[in-house]
This record gives structure tokens, C-alpha cells and sequence, in this order.
């Protein structure tokens, strides 16, 4: 961050604490109102491929997912950058390991893509600053001039975390993709106030031990009940977790620890995956990115909301878990040989109540009925035996019979971790409309 940066991350960081706890529903909607209203204005005429619909009504915006957002990437963005040079530089960038490079003062990122085709997405400076600001709004406890040393683990780096470096607050990057010993000796000496890493790598970081964080927060993957327990124990504060995608910031955390969609800047609609159990798949509108809009774009999440109030009294709703992907909804067969749609997360509870000490593990389906266990090393058949009857529980629950399971590879390392995958895309939910009201 430069001190030029600095005005803009202040006014951004008191716009946010007030934005995100905003009471009253109503308020809530017609900021959006005026954010979208804005950004047809501004946004969309110089976007080529929305300027044709800047009159349009909203409900007549395409829907994207990441292959034709990627596909438009040249049309979308508003600063006429081509695809293949983004790529080329986001790719120079993961092998040299040197994250700072810009085209002209545009910060270009690429994603893990563990879904696939991997995202590449584009911010501004101005754009960069509101983030900083926004983040620090809601991760930020106590008074936000309290000097804080922020250790952030993941991936890749980017000029867009880096921006978060201000004032009392010193950002230091770990890469991942370090040798393990040293990146922990190296976190260790850094001794910092703030943690913050993916799910997996936080439990690891809790069983080496060594560390002392005032705060710790889960981004990048999915945060199981068990995990969050290990975290808890290990450093004595429980994790908070932060969702974010390529696509913009989809959650973020109350004082209260729950998490609640960021729908202060981002109009979120509901592609009902089950609306008996609040499941959908989010359809994410960001309110106020310029460079590369993000316009009724749908993530492949399963998302469930928490129909309870949050004590924090903010009006945004609250997550009550992100389970996975869509497309890793599994399939059990019923006697007849039909199709029962099993969510990841009901087979990632079985496996924990069967196995509580299987806590690094992948269930992956290659075809319907049947499942592949990988472990770090290749499983014993003593853990099939164990997992086995709770699998075949968890079927008849549903109406469908025991699943076939067998051992799988040793689980490779990855930066990224899926603990349920589904192999072959057939989709066994139903959606239904999508709608923009309370779920």
C-alpha cells in the first residue's frame, strides 16, 4: 500500500461499518436500489457486452457462470483488456512467485480452479482500496488503531491483499507453496496478531502448535464444525470465516461470529437448490465493481441460510453454512435403481460420526452408488469397515440402499481441498426459480 492509498481505505473502512450493520431490511434494499441504479448508469455503457442492456430490466440480464463470464472476459471488462495478455501476465506471475506487476494500474489475479477452468479477475486501484477498506471493517475487533501484525496464507499473493497494510496494521504474505517447515518457521518468528488462511491449513497450523493469534479467520475453503473445534482448542479464539470468491466477497462475519451475506454491497439472489432446507446457489450482482462487472453471475456453491435472527441486529441474512459445490452433489441409488440427490454435506457429517479422527480425508463418486475413500496414505480396511454401516445409515435415512465403498488413491496434496467430490457432472437436484426476497 502507498500512502496515496491511504485516504481511500479510511473513508472505504467508516462507509463499511456503517453499510455492514445497517438494521432495517427496507434500508438494506434501497441502498441496492441506488447502487444498481448507478452502476447502469456509469458501468454498463462502457462495458461492451452489457452496454446493449444498460435499459434492459434487470430480470432480462443474462445469468453467467465462470465459463461464459471467462468466454465474454474481452467484452465484460470496461478497460478493453484482452483475455491472453491477463493470463500471460497472472501466469508469469504464479511461476516467478512475484505478485506486483500490473496492467497499466489494473491488478490481474487468477483462482485455484479446483472447479474446473480457472477465473481470472480484474481491480482497479479505486476498486483495491474499497476492498481494503471493507475487509478491515468487518475483521478488524476492538479499536482499528491497535497495532496488529496480519500473517495471510494462501496461494498466490496479490496487490489487492497488500492494499490491506495500513497504519497500525502490518500485512505479511506466507505462500503456501513454500516448503511446509519453512513456511512455519518463518510464521512462528513473525509471531502474528491475526491469522488468516484456509480451513485446512489452519488445523494443520493448530496441531503444530507454536502459535499465538488473538484472531483467526478461515477463507478460501470451506469451514467444517470439526475443524473450527480443533482451531478453537488450539488457540484459544474460535475462527471467523470469510466468504469469498473470484467473483467478489460473498460473506463476511459479524461481531457475533456469524456469517452473514455482504448484501451492503452485492445483490444476492436465491437459485433454490431446496427450498425445504434453504439451500440455494447464490446469483451474485456486485454493486460497485467497475473494471470487470459482475452481473447476475451464479456460483456453483450450495449455501444454506440461517432463518434465525442474528443478535448483531444487522438486516443481511445470515449463512448458516456453505456446503460445498453444487455440481458435488452426490447420487445414491434406491432399490428400484432411481436417483436420491445426497448433499456433501450430510456425507462429510457421516464420515466425521463414524471416524472422528479422520479429519483429512476426500469421498469421491465416479459413478452413482458408489464411493472412493483417499486418505494420506492408502486407507486400511479397518476404516472401510468403520465407515461402511455409517454410509449405509445415512442411505436408508434418505430412502435409498448402502452405497458401495472402496479405497481410493493416497489423497494428493492440494492448496485447495474438496472433502466430497463428484467425479461425473449429473446434477440430481431440481432448482427451482430464482428470487431475490428473504429465502
Amino acid at each position: 500500500m502507498s500512502l496515496a492509498d491511504l485516504p481511500g481505505i479510511l473513508a472505504a473502512f467508516v462507509a463499511a461499518r456503517r453499510a455492514l450493520a445497517i438494521p432495517d431490511r427496507a434500508a438494506l434494499l434501497a441502498r441496492q436500489d441506488r447502487a444498481l441504479a448507478h452502476l447502469r448508469r456509469t458501468t454498463l455503457p462502457a462495458s461492451p457486452f452489457y452496454a446493449p442492456l444498460a435499459e434492459a430490466p434487470f430480470q432480462d440480464w443474462p445469468i453467467l457462470n465462470k465459463a461464459s463470464w471467462m468466454e465474454n472476459f474481452d467484452r465484460i471488462n470496461t478497460r478493453g483488456i484482452r483475455h491472453d495478455a491477463a493470463l500471460a501476465l497472472a501466469e508469469q506471475a504464479e511461476r516467478a512467485r512475484d505478485f506486483a506487476p500490473t496492467i497499466g494500474d489494473v491488478t490481474v489475479g487468477l483462482s485455484t480452479g479446483t472447479s474446473g477452468r480457472r477465473g481470472l479477475f480484474l481491480a482497479s486501484p479505486a476498486e483495491r482500496r474499497l476492498w481494503a477498506g471493507v475487509m478491515m471493517a468487518a475483521l478488524l475487533t476492538g479499536n482499528p488503531l491497535r497495532p496488529r501484525k496480519v500473517a495471510f496464507l494462501l496461494r498466490a499473493n496479490s496487490n489487492l491483499y497488500a492494499t490491506a497494510g495500513i497504519g497500525p496494521v502490518r500485512f505479511r504474505f506466507f505462500d503456501l507453496l513454500q516448503p511446509w517447515l519453512v513456511l512455519l518457521a518463518a510464521l512462528r518468528a513473525y509471531a502474528p496478531d491475526v491469522l488468516i488462511a484456509p480451513a485446512s491449513v489452519l488445523a494443520l497450523l493448530a496441531e503444530a502448535g507454536g502459535l499465538t493469534p488473538r484472531e483467526v479467520i478461515s477463507v478460501a475453503e470451506t469451514l467444517h464444525d470439526d475443524e473450527a473445534a480443533q482451531i478453537t482448542a488450539a488457540f484459544g479464539t474460535a475462527p471467523r470465516q470469510v466468504y469469498q470468491a473470484t467473483e467478489g466477497v460473498i460473506g463476511l462475519p459479524c461481531r457475533h461470529g456469524r456469517l452473514h451475506l455482504n448484501e451492503a454491497y452485492l445483490r444476492i439472489e436465491t437459485d433454490w437448490i431446496d427450498r425445504a432446507t434453504h439451500r440455494f446457489a447464490p446469483v451474485v450482482t456486485d454493486l460497485f465493481r467497475r473494471t470487470q462487472p459482475v452481473l447476475r453471475y451464479r456460483l456453483d456453491d450450495i449455501v444454506t441460510l440461517d432463518p434465525t435472527p442474528c443478535p448483531c441486529g444487522a438486516a443481511a441474512r445470515v449463512i448458516a453454512r456453505i456446503e460445498g459445490r453444487a455440481d458435488d452433489i452426490c447420487t445414491l441409488l434406491t432399490g428400484d435403481g432411481d436417483s436420491l440427490p445426497v448433499f456433501p454435506d450430510l456425507l462429510t457429517r457421516a464420515v466425521l460420526a463414524a471416524c472422528p479422527d479422520m479429519t483429512r480425508f476426500q469421498l469421491v463418486q465416479h459413478r452413482p452408488g458408489q464411493f472412493a475413500l483417499s486418505l494420506p496414505d492408502a486407507p486400511d480396511p479397518a476404516q472401510l469397515e468403520r465407515l461402511t454401516p455409517a454410509l449405509a445409515t445415512l442411505a436408508g435415512r434418505l430412502g435409498a440402499r448402502a452405497p458401495v465403498l472402496e479405497a481410493g488413491p493416497p489423497l494428493a496434496p492440494a492448496v485447495k481441498r474438496r472433502r466430497v467430490v463428484r467425479v461425473h457432472r449429473q446434477h440430481g437436484g431440481a432448482k427451482g426459480a430464482i428470487t431475490t426476497g428473504e429465502g
